[in-house]
């Protein structure tokens, strides 16, 4: 006889947890986001930057920078030309006596954390034009889209770079640049919510902290240029090689090192095969670890104490450690 309303009380009982447990869920992203609001978090920022300046796309790149938009992220001012690259806007057609150099890289090279002025292509175009007396005019195209690997920044080139018309291209090498192209199809929680964000990464950062095999990100990256990934890998170096060659476009590799531990490179090897490589193919290949050598702390080149993209510190020594080594085409010479 009373079956029945106890099923309903139960089930009522059921429901009121339930949304008891979302309203608490919905005040914790509440309070995650007044709170990250003040306090700037590296995986916070990165899902800004994600949300705010990028969109997915149909074709290898899998996402590009909005074009025309701007946003603050890591405390500075990020703003996307109508090419989806953080630079001046360009025109399409190259004004006489200019020589037009197109980096393509990652945050690293877009400067994550840092104002435009400061990353590296944009101080190499302010030093190029004071040195360069009667000659030509340089723009220094800044391509560095943040996450993209060395694939991506290959479809960067033949898709938008293109068109620019460079006279030389720089591609700037990280460490993390063999990883597989991610998918532009986030859930709904990683789009939309800081506190899932928060959650991911510390989840992350503990898996590496208690990684069986003590490796941690370096076994990782080390991971990435073995066996059959490094087969794959020299298949899109090869593509890069290609491309530059089929444009008849002059290619030079900038190697941009890891700021975790400067004393004891731990990936030393790994750039020596990637630029024998490309040297066996007659293309220059340009190492600014030792822009940082004898330094013994690295955080001091940090954008932020839990971040390590480079610093305005870092990036001017980028800057000069490129400017010391490159060789300009003919077309470019000062």
């Amino acid at each position: 006889m009373f079956e029945a309303p106890t099923r309903l009380s139960g089930l009522l009982r059921a429901l009121g947890r339930l949304l008891l447990l979302l309203a608490a869920l919905l005040a914790a992203e509440g309070l995650s986001r007044v709170f990250f609001h003040f306090v700037e978090n590296y995986n916070v920022e990165m899902w800004k930057y994600a949300r705010l300046l990028k969109e997915p796309v149909n074709d290898a790149r899998s996402f590009v920078q909005r074009p025309g938009a701007s946003a603050r992220i890591m405390g500075v001012s990020v703003k996307i030309n109508s090419y989806g690259f953080r630079s001046p806007e360009i025109a399409v057609q190259k004004p006489p006596n200019v020589c037009r150099i197109l980096v393509l890289g990652d945050s690293m090279t877009m400067g994550f954390g840092v104002p435009e002025a400061a990353t590296f292509p944009s101080l190499m175009e302010r030093a190029l034009n004071a040195r360069r007396g009667g000659g030509c005019r340089y723009q220094v195209i800044n391509a560095g889209v943040g996450n993209y690997n060395t694939a991506q920044e290959l479809a960067s080139w033949e898709i938008a770079g293109r068109t620019l018309h460079p006279d030389l291209v720089l591609l700037a090498f990280y460490i993390n640049d063999a990883e597989p192209t991610p998918k532009n199809h986030a859930g709904f929680l990683t789009t939309h919510s800081v506190l899932w964000t928060c959650l991911k990464g510390a989840v992350e950062d503990v898996r590496v902290l208690l990684d069986p095999k003590g490796t941690g990100y370096v076994g990782y990256y080390r991971g990435l240029y073995k066996g059959r990934r490094w087969t794959r890998y020299k298949k899109i170096l090869l593509n890069v090689i290609r491309e530059s060659r089929r444009e008849n476009t002059p290619l030079s590799v900038i190697f941009v090192p890891d700021l975790h531990d400067l004393a004891h490179y731990p990936f030393n090897d790994i750039d020596g095969k990637i630029s024998r490589y490309f040297k066996r193919a007659g293309i220059q290949a340009i190492d600014c670890r030792s822009a940082f050598q004898g330094e013994t702390k690295p955080k001091m080149f940090w954008v932020a104490p839990d971040d390590s993209h480079p610093n305005a510190a870092a990036q001017r020594r980028l800057a000069e450690c490129i400017l010391n080594r490159l060789a300009l085409p003919p077309a470019c010479a000062p």
